[in-house]
């Protein structure tokens, strides 16, 4: 008898090798070398998780696979608590980090308020230019 993929719902037959378990909560779900192809693409980002999952997907499956993070994303979220902690460890180093950042906010405040008012000025200038003919 040919046991089924709970990925797509096609027959995995009798000596077919091309074939792969997911384990979920203590469970084994049989997934065939296509479905194991498209998981991969997934787990890449090649494709979006509507591409893998059909209308035959067992529902726990379907679950762990919406679930299922990429590679990349995982890396940006190490990333993003590692700078997390390096600003925390910075600021307890270093009691005028806080007011360095502030102080830099300010001065890309003033130099955005600066061009602003020089591409207003420029705009005037041509305005008055065209109104004096």
């Amino acid at each position: 008898m040919a046991d089924v993929c709970n990925c797509c719902g096609k027959k995995i037959p009798f000596l077919d090798v091309d074939f792969d378990y997911i384990e979920i909560d203590k469970e084994s779900y049989r997934i065939c070398g296509k479905c194991r192809s498209k998981i991969n693409a997934y787990n890449s980002g090649d494709i979006s998780v509507d591409e893998v999952i059909s209308d035959a997907t067992h529902e726990k499956v379907s679950d762990y696979l919406r679930n299922i993070k990429s590679d990349e994303e995982m890396e940006h979220e190490k990333k993003e608590k590692e700078r997390i902690e390096n600003k925390i460890v910075a600021q307890k180093n270093d009691p005028l980090y806080d007011d360095i950042h502030q102080i830099a906010g300010d001065l890309r405040f003033i130099k955005n308020l600066i061009i602003v008012g020089l591409v207003c000025g420029f705009i005037l200038g041509i305005i008055g230019v065209f109104g004096l003919m």
